[in-house]
């Protein structure tokens, strides 16, 4: 489900000028982070993480909201990072959006002409896109990164700050293009307020539109609050 006067290609769009946003070179080098993300086109996907199965990194608006205690009614989006316990490797992140509907009716409306009534989707989606690349949230109030935005505020282009945190995780060098496969990254959906949780089995919600995808190196870095850890092979997974 889509807001009323987005369609499905500007969407994407949206999504693509997003990771092309975070692709500026690092703070004193004439090369980005060693990590790049490729925005594949729209697919059927379910939502969450299957440990030993091929999972996707999502990007998607929920005309619900409050699934689970991750979900905070205040929040325009969270992502869901799944990661390891030992390294803190990212193995999927997922992206939802808070959209406001007849039965979500303390969602927000999202535009992307800076109305001042509504939340901005591109500085939604670029934010949580550095969710996805595994940055925390900055003390930086201009950063993207920085924990919240007011309605109508546009803040689309990654700071000096926003740039030096990703490039501490992923330090410029030459690297090898990944081949994206469909199979096996995905990405939906983007926001402001997040969470981080792995996901097992099911998703607890049905398979949704992946209106975009990622493929990228492997990922290895911060993780934003409250986590829940992806567990050993054979292990129950802890919660915190």
């Amino acid at each position: 489900m889509l807001p009323d006067a987005l369609t499905a290609g500007a969407f994407h769009g949206h999504v693509v000028d997003a990771a092309r946003a975070w692709s500026s070179p690092c703070p004193g080098s004439t090369l980005p982070a060693a990590f790049s993300l490729t925005v594949l086109d729209d697919l059927v996907t379910p939502v969450g993480y299957f440990e030993g199965a091929p999972n996707s990194n999502t990007v998607t608006f929920r005309p619900r909201w409050g699934d689970d205690a991750f979900h905070a009614p205040d929040a325009a989006a969270i992502t869901i990072v799944t990661f390891t316990s030992a390294s803190a490797r990212i193995l999927d992140a997922d992206t939802e959006l808070n959209l406001r509907t007849d039965a979500n009716p303390r969602g927000f409306v999202f535009a992307t002409d800076g109305r001042p009534n509504a939340a901005d989707l591109p500085t939604i989606v670029t934010h949580e896109l550095g969710h996805t690349q595994g940055l925390a949230h900055s003390a930086e109030r201009t950063a993207v990164m920085w924990y919240s935005a007011g309605r109508g505020e546009q803040r689309r282009v990654p700071t000096a700050d926003d740039r030096a945190g990703l490039c501490a995780i992923y330090p410029p060098r030459s690297v090898g293009a990944c081949e994206p496969d469909p199979g096996l990254l995905t990405f939906r959906g983007g926001g402001i307020s997040c969470a981080t949780s792995p996901r097992r089995g099911r998703a607890p919600w049905p398979a949704g539109l992946a209106l975009a995808a990622l493929a990228a190196l492997t990922r290895w870095g911060r993780a934003s609050s409250a986590p829940r850890r992806a567990s050993p092979e054979g292990a129950a997974p802890p919660r915190s």
